[in-house]
């Protein structure tokens, strides 16, 4: 796996990956291609996914605990926030408090977004005695009071944060299966760009069909350890109706946030210096380019000239 080493000051040039939509699409793939993607305010991300995520459509984001799900949402919608969109955050696991905390550990002003208005955040943990009907839980008051927060902020980017919680309060896996793709088809014809978070535990994504059937792009968070030494990556498995980049790219999350650079759009932009230095040898700076070395840069044949001299020495 390839690295690339650089620090959050320095800007980095990133060329457009090649596409790999050279394949018939369905209707609904044309029409989501037909919009410009939403940038999530991560440039790197951005770039892995050729512009950003599929513009009204449903973006499954999934991961395993400490994999980084939680601050992807937060910076596309706070950054979205400050780029004129607003936004509704919906959680189904972490109280909106510990939200919040999070958000501003980060160095987004999550509260003040929503003292003015910009960002709601709707409380839908779970609870039986208020919501069961039946054996199931009904998402009917669960999707209204989501889509009154759409229409009263006017948000156009929707965060659904552990939407795998919901299992617990659902008996029967049919059941629940159907109503997420009740929920993912509602944000489809709402026509609101979404992030939807959920857990590896127990393969949930896949059990219920969230990947290959419901979701229109999904990206895969993971940690790994070698050598002691741990790894965040992101990989995007699928995106219906565009291209993407399809390796593994190591990530950085830190108190600044989620810091992605893929090695394979970097551009090296870095300017050399026109200036010499001699080396007091004539021969040698000819060598090196007719007035001698660049300053900064490192000449092995300058390194052996003076490894010859030392033996000499002894």
């Amino acid at each position: 796996m390839m690295i690339i080493a650089t620090t959050r000051e320095q800007k980095v040039a990133m060329t457009t990956p090649p596409s790999n939509a050279d394949v018939p699409v369905s209707d609904s793939a044309e029409e989501s291609l037909s919009k410009h993607p939403i940038a999530t305010g991560i440039e790197g991300l951005d770039f892995v996914l050729q512009g950003g995520l599929p513009a009204g459509r449903p973006t499954l984001l999934r991961g395993a605990a400490g994999t980084g799900k939680t601050v992807i949402a937060l910076t596309f919608l706070c950054r979205g926030i400050a780029a004129g969109d607003n936004g509704v955050l919906v959680t189904f696991d972490e109280s909106p408090e510990a939200l919040l905390e999070h958000a501003e550990g980060f160095g987004f002003p999550a509260r003040r977004h929503r003292a003015e208005g910009n960002l709601r955040i709707l409380d839908m943990r779970p609870d039986r005695n208020e919501v069961q009907v039946g054996d199931t839980i009904e998402l009917t008051a669960i999707l209204a009071r989501i889509g009154h927060a759409l229409d009263s902020t006017g948000a156009t980017r929707l965060v659904l944060d552990a939407i795998d919680a919901m299992e617990a309060g659902f008996e029967s896996s049919q059941s629940l299966r159907a109503e997420l793709t009740r929920v993912f088809d509602w944000i489809r014809d709402r026509g609101v760009t979404s992030l939807i978070t959920t857990g590896e535990h127990a393969e949930f994504s896949a059990r219920y069909g969230l990947e290959d059937y419901i979701a229109d792009c999904v990206i895969a968070l993971k940690q790994e350890v070698n050598h002691r030494v741990m790894t965040r990556v992101l990989r995007v498995v699928k995106r219906r109706g565009r291209g993407h980049g399809t390796n593994e790219y190591p990530f950085l999350l830190d108190t600044e946030g989620l810091f992605l650079v893929p090695v394979t759009g970097t551009v090296l932009g870095a300017p050399v210096s026109d200036q010499r230095l001699s080396t007091g040898i004539p021969g040698l700076d000819a060598h090196a380019g007719r007035t001698g070395p660049v300053p900064g840069l490192h000449h092995p044949a300058l390194r052996s000239s003076r490894d010859r001299q030392d033996q000499h020495r002894l």
